[in-house]
């Protein structure tokens, strides 16, 4: 396999002025003029409250969904569709259930016309990364949700994206399980120096892992604040003042959500009431 320092490097990530509007029966504005940069190699989270446009900017920024107005750019050029420059890891296991771990993890790299042997290589190395030595030859249906998770993991890094999108990669997953996957993405994120961009419901997560936390208004979404996340790595069992900065962070952020929430359940409620 090609050595690692010859492989991408993490890419900037801009949304300029975003705005997507879903038309149906309802106009609904889901994001309303996003504008947020995010620096090669940086670690960000999104966080805010439910329905407030945090997986629809992450969908955009894949390519999988069009801005109604605005504009995404990866290195400077616009994003205008899915791209292998971008991988994509879902709160829900994405891997084909047909093909084996390493037939999965080798998948991009074979659509590229990489070599048999050079891309069984590369899965390997990445299979041996997220800690799979072993269940090469397993199908999905033969692992556990945290295993199934790592495959999609290392699926994405065989595919050498400059972008990682993780959109709630953890949600599903029990909680000694999700805190050893968090512990082991920092790990990767630190190994290979991707850009990674992460969408979560979770204060505690967000802090855990992220050089910045982005958090957005109740819909439409927009970027009410972007909190600096000055604590020293690794950040479990902080202790002394990095413990008490960590409490003064968690009490901002949880002070900033909850304002959007509360935001949310008056809107909910106020037409309730009215019609009593």
């Amino acid at each position: 396999m090609a050595d690692e320092a010859q492989r991408t490097a993490g890419g900037s990530i801009d949304f300029r002025n975003v705005v997507k509007v879903f038309e149906g029966r309802e106009r609904i504005v889901a994001v309303d003029d996003v504008s947020l940069r995010v620096e090669p190699g940086a670690f960000v989270s999104v966080i805010g409250p439910s329905g407030c446009g945090k997986s629809t900017a992450l969908n955009i920024a894949a390519g999988l969904l069009s801005p109604t107005g605005g504009e995404v750019l990866l290195n400077g050029r616009p994003v205008l569709g899915p791209g292998a420059d971008r991988g994509m890891v879902f709160q829900q296991y994405a891997n084909l259930p047909w093909k084996t771990v390493i037939e999965n993890v080798e998948l991009g790299p074979k659509i590229r016309g990489v070599p048999r042997r050079e891309r069984r290589e590369i899965a390997q190395h990445f299979i041996a990364m997220v800690g799979l030595g072993g269940f090469e030859g397993r199908y999905p249906r033969e692992l556990s949700g945290g295993m199934q998770q790592r495959v999609a993991i290392a699926r994405v890094l065989a595919n050498d994206p400059a972008v990682i999108l993780l959109d709630e990669p953890f949600g599903a997953l029990d909680a000694q399980t999700r805190e050893i996957l968090q512990e082991e993405v920092i790990a990767i994120w630190s190994a290979t120096k991707k850009t990674i961009m992460h969408v979560t419901h979770s204060i505690e997560e967000a802090l855990f892992l992220a050089d910045r936390v982005v958090v957005m208004t109740a819909r439409p979404g927009r970027v009410k604040e972007v909190v600096e996340i000055d604590l020293p790595r690794p950040r479990y069992g902080l202790s002394g003042e990095a413990r008490l900065r960590y409490v003064e962070l968690t009490d901002q952020i949880r002070h900033l959500v909850r304002e959007e929430v509360l935001k949310t359940l008056r809107r909910e409620v106020a037409p309730a009431r009215a019609a009593l």
